[in-house]
């Protein structure tokens, strides 16, 4: 086990919102939850190692959900990553695991707000983020040799 060059120095929610879905039925299983995920990640403009990381996490009402809560999340965090990490993989170090740090204590949250519900407690899936790493553009000469 290593500790992470990633620290995560303040987590804060913003909004969290729960109710009941009306459709559900405890006779059909727990049911399942779609989730629409939206996440922010900036470094601070001074250029420090410290970046906040914003998650949106709702259920998508768009479909018909058969699962027990309609729910909405919002938090935000911030992080602090290590000096002796490389400049070059900050970004991607915040974007795949900020948002999934945050994404553990969302769903720590929708379980404990549910738990207190009339229907079955809301355990939300475990995911990743890691397609969320952005890459950086080829230069101009790789992409010429690359069509060659």
């Amino acid at each position: 086990m290593k500790i992470s060059d990633l620290r995560l120095n303040k987590c804060w929610f913003r909004s969290v919102e729960l109710a009941d879905n009306p459709t559900f039925s405890s006779k059909s299983g727990l049911g399942t939850t779609n989730l629409d995920v939206a996440t922010n990640v900036a470094r601070k403009s001074d250029g420090s190692r410290e970046w906040k990381v914003d998650l949106k996490i709702k259920s998508d009402d768009s479909e018909p959900s058969t699962g027990p809560y309609r729910f909405s999340v919002e938090l935000s965090g911030i992080f602090q990553i290590d000096d002796g990490y490389p400049e070059s993989k900050l970004e991607s170090l915040v974007q795949a695991n900020g948002p999934a740090v945050l994404f553990g204590a969302a769903r720590e949250m929708i379980t404990l707000i549910s738990s207190r519900g009339a229907q079955p407690a809301l355990i939300l899936p475990l995911v990743t983020f890691i397609d969320q790493i952005k890459t950086p553009e080829a230069p101009a000469k790789e992409k010429a040799l690359a069509k060659k």
